[in-house]
C-alpha cells in the first residue's frame, strides 16, 4: 500500500509580513549571503536580513543559511520569522528535531505564526510523532481555516494513524478549497481503498489521473483498485454493476502499461499487469511480466509462485517446477509450494518426488495455517 504523502513545508518567512521572501531568479545564494554580510557590517541590519532571507529562499540547504539566520537572530532576537527561517534550513537538511526547537521558539514569540505551526507539524510527522503533528496542524488550521495544504497534511497524518474517517474528512475539505489538487484525490482514494470502498477509490483515482495523466503512481493506484473490484465480483461481491461501468482488466492493463512507460522500474506495476493478464488467460504475457518483475526483485516468492502457475497453465512443467523450487529455497515452510510441485511431479511421472512433496506439504499444513506467498494454482490441479 502506498501511503498518502504530506505536501512540502511552508517556505521561509520574509522579514516584513511573514510571507515568502521575494524570489530572485537566477541569482545564486552566495551573492545574497555576501551582500547580507556586507550590509550587516555597515549597520544596515534590515537590508542585511532581507539579503539573508533571499539566500535561503534560493537554496534552503545552502551551507551558510543557518549561519545567516543565526546572525539575523543576534540582530533581532525577538523576531519570530528568523527562528522559523532557521528552522526551515534545519528541516531542509533533514534535522527535524533541531528544526522543531526553532519552530517552537518562533511560536513562543508569536503563537499564531502559521508557517511555524505548519512546519513544526510537518517535522513532527517526519519523526512519527503523529499526535503532536495533528495538534500543530489543527492550530495552523485555526489560524488559516482555508489553507488546503494544512488540511491535506492533517489528513495524511490521520491516515498514518489509521484514523481513516478523519483522514477522508480532511481530504474532502481540502478538495473543496482546492478542487484541482491531484495529490489530494489520490490520497483520499487510498483512504477509501483501505476502507474497502473501492468504487469511491476508483472515482478519486480517475480524478487524479485526469488532472495529472503522466503520474505513474496515480496510474498504478487506479489499475490496482480496478482488479480489487474484479476480485470482489469474482468472490460474490455486490458491485458488479458499478464495475461494468467503471473498469475491467483491459482498462487495468492500459493503466499499468502507461505507468510502466513513465516508470520502467515499477515492480508492482509489472506484477499487477501480470496478474491481470493471468486472469484473462493470457499466460504468456503474464510470464513476461512476472519475469520482468523478478529481474527487479528476484527474491519475491509471490511473483515466483505466480509465474510458476502461469508456466503450469502453458504446459511448461519443467519451468513451473523450477519456480516452485525457488520458492521453497526461499521459504522452506511454504506448504502450498510443496503441494503444487508435487502435483507437477505427478504429471511428469516422477512419483517418488511427488510423494515426498505431498508428505512434506501435509506435515507443514499441520504446523502452520499461513504462508507469506499465497497459493496460486486453481481448480482440480494444484490448489490455491
Amino acid at each position: 500500500m502506498i501511503q498518502t504523502t504530506p505536501l512540502d513545508s511552508e517556505e521561509p518567512a520574509a522579514m516584513d509580513n511573514g510571507n515568502e521572501p521575494v524570489e530572485v531568479v537566477g541569482d545564486p545564494a552566495e551573492v545574497h549571503h555576501a551582500r547580507g554580510f556586507a550590509l550587516r557590517r555597515e549597520g544596515h541590519f534590515e537590508l542585511a536580513i532581507e539579503a539573508y532571507s533571499k539566500a535561503i529562499k534560493l537554496n534552503p540547504t545552502y551551507a551558510g543559511a543557518v549561519e545567516d539566520f543565526s546572525k539575523a537572530i543576534q540582530l533581532m532576537p525577538t523576531n519570530a520569522d528568523f527562528y522559523h527561517n532557521r528552522g526551515f534550513c534545519h528541516r531542509k537538511q533533514g534535522r527535524y528535531d533541531v528544526a522543531i526547537r526553532d519552530y517552537s521558539a518562533a511560536i513562543e514569540l508569536n503563537p499564531t505564526h502559521f508557517k511555524a505551526l505548519y512546519n513544526r507539524a510537518f517535522s513532527y510527522d517526519k519523526l512519527e510523532a503523529f499526535d503532536a503533528a495533528i495538534a500543530d496542524y489543527t492550530a495552523a488550521i485555526q489560524v488559516d481555516p482555508k489553507n488546503a495544504n494544512a488540511l491535506h497534511n492533517r489528513g495524511s497524518t490521520w491516515e498514518k494513524m489509521k484514523n481513516l474517517p478523519e483522514a477522508i474528512q480532511d481530504f474532502t475539505m481540502a478538495l473543496a478549497l482546492q478542487p484541482d489538487a491531484a495529490s489530494t484525490y489520490n490520497s483520499r482514494g487510498l483512504a477509501y481503498d483501505q476502507q474497502g470502498k473501492h468504487v469511491l477509490a476508483l472515482q478519486d483515482f480517475h480524478a487524479a489521473n485526469r488532472l495529472e495523466p503522466q503520474n505513474p503512481i496515480f496510474l498504478h493506484n487506479r489499475g490496482r483498485v480496478r482488479y480489487s473490484l474484479y476480485m470482489m465480483i469474482e468472490h460474490g461481491g455486490g458491485v458488479g454493476y458499478c464495475f461494468r461501468n467503471m473498469g475491467d482488466f483491459d482498462r487495468a492493463i492500459v493503466d499499468y502499461t502507461e505507468a510502466l512507460r513513465l516508470e520502467p522500474d515499477n515492480v508492482a506495476a509489472y506484477s499487477n499487469r501480470g496478474y491481470a493478464r493471468r486472469k484473462q488467460g493470457r499466460y504468456d504475457g503474464a510470464v513476461d511480466d512476472y519475469t520482468a518483475a523478478l529481474r527487479l526483485d528476484p527474491n519475491s516468492t509471490r511473483t515466483l509462485s505466480n509465474r510458476a502457475y502461469s508456466y503450469a497453465k502453458m504446459g511448461c512443467l519443467v519451468e513451473s517446477v523450477a519456480d516452485y523450487s525457488a520458492v521453497i529455497a526461499l521459504e522452506g515452510h511454504n506448504a502450498y509450494a510443496y503441494h503444487n510441485r508435487a502435483i507437477l511431479y505427478e504429471k511428469m511421472g516422477r512419483t517418488t518426488l511427488a510423494k515426498q512433496d505431498f508428505m512434506t506439504a501435509m506435515a507443514l499444513d499441520q504446523t502452520s495455517t499461513t504462508s507469506t506467498s499465497k497459493p496460486v494454482v486453481t481448480s482440480s490441479h494444484p490448489r490455491r
